[in-house]
């Protein structure tokens, strides 16, 4: 079998969940500014390898115009997925997600940022400070000042991490804070509201009335802390797609030129989690797959899986297997470099690249062998997990 798993530049990359990020100078530790860096340092390796695989055998002008052409068909083909959804009346064929404000790769920048705050600076301080404040009245010793005194000092430190959430940028420019500007305002407030009152009563918790205003107002204060941080979440999840339901609507578009030339599709959608996803884009790359079976692999049949997969993090698989005539090695890299397949268009596959690999930081992997049928699989990161990697000098 010939497996082609990122090799148009002559050299296999490493798999998503294995990216190598290296800690920029200065950063020790874990903050909110590495985990931003580690996922700049991880989507700046995505793109470069999605820009080497498609580079294809052209020079570096041709390939410019290449990549142009592929993002005009791309943007073509979206309309025309949207126009026969517009007249489809299955119910496996409804409208799209509405397009996204965000990229998929600042989504998943927003959710490891978010992820970090809630568990890494909240947690510590917030509902520590929330468990001692019933021991300030019912049980105050000199193990409950120092616990409590402990997470006071932290508030500070928190309410900045906090603030940086909120002012880090994305990749179209404007900050998280402006792209939900309530959310941070009600958020930061909150903050501020509780780091006013740990001032003001920091230097008195031998006091007891000091000590039951503490205990009364702050859990509140918290709470309300932790429901802007979910309101954020909520947000983000708002934006995960079921593929599932994608490529039913694929297959839907794709039944009446299937049923036309005799091949059977066979959908088997297993559970599967939501993922962040551009639907549009997405679909569009399930629906080109379809119809390259339809139109190339003089198959009978198309096995169409949706299924999880556990490798490093959560991962969702997409794959395309039929059970034509294939390819051999020359038709396979001929069909996976720009412009040099002899059907169709030859960017529909680069195409699907580009989406899954440069927009949705997923992989693309394409095999086939003559007479052995083709299977092309799409795999989707629920959430981005990224492992560092010590090198040894």
């Amino acid at each position: 079998m010939v497996r082609h798993d990122h090799v148009t530049d002559g050299a296999a990359s490493k798999p998503a969940w294995e990216w190598d990020v290296t800690k920029p100078e200065g950063l020790e530790g874990d903050s909110l500014a590495v985990v931003r860096a580690e996922m700049e340092a991880a989507f700046a390796a995505a793109r470069a390898r999605v820009a080497r695989r498609l580079e294809g055998r052209s020079g570096g002008g041709a390939a410019s115009v290449s990549r142009a052409r592929a993002k005009e068909l791309l943007r073509q083909n979206r309309e025309r997925v949207r126009a026969l959804l517009g007249v489809e009346t299955s119910p496996a064929a409804q409208e799209p997600a509405t397009e996204l404000e965000i990229s998929v790769a600042d989504l998943h920048t927003v959710d490891r940022l978010l992820s970090y705050v809630r568990h890494s600076v909240v947690r510590v301080c917030f509902y520590n400070l929330k468990l001692f404040c019933p021991s300030l009245v019912d049980e105050y010793d000199e193990h409950v000042k120092a616990q409590v005194l402990l997470n006071l000092d932290q508030l500070d430190a928190a309410r900045g991490e906090i603030a940086e959430f909120f002012d880090a940028k994305l990749s179209g420019g404007a900050t998280v804070g402006e792209t939900l500007p309530e959310v941070r305002e009600r958020t930061l407030e909150r903050v501020g509201r509780l780091s006013e009152l740990a001032a003001r009563n920091r230097g008195r918790l031998d006091d007891e009335q000091a000590r039951a205003a503490l205990a009364a107002q702050a859990p509140a204060l918290i709470d309300e802390v932790m429901a802007g941080l979910q309101e954020v979440q909520a947000t983000l999840d708002g934006h995960k797609v079921a593929v599932g339901e994608l490529v039913e609507q694929a297959i839907a578009l794709a039944a009446p030129a299937a049923a036309e030339a005799g091949l059977k599709i066979e959908p088997r959608i297993g559970a599967a989690p939501r993922v962040f996803a551009d639907a549009g884009g997405l679909l569009n790359c399930f629906t080109e797959l379809a119809a390259n079976a339809v139109k190339y692999s003089g198959a009978d049949e198309l096995v169409v899986e949706v299924s999880s997969l556990d490798k490093g993090g959560g991962w969702v698989e997409i794959a395309f297997a039929d059970n034509g005539r294939g390819m051999t090695a020359g038709e396979l890299e001929s069909a996976l470099t720009r412009g040099a397949s002899s059907a169709g268009t030859g960017e529909g596959l680069p195409m699907i690249v580009q989406v899954v690999e440069g927009e949705h930081l997923g992989e693309f992997e394409f095999d086939a062998k003559p007479g052995g049928g083709c299977r092309a699989a799409i795999r989707l990161p629920v959430k981005l997990e990224l492992r560092r990697e010590n090198k040894q000098a």
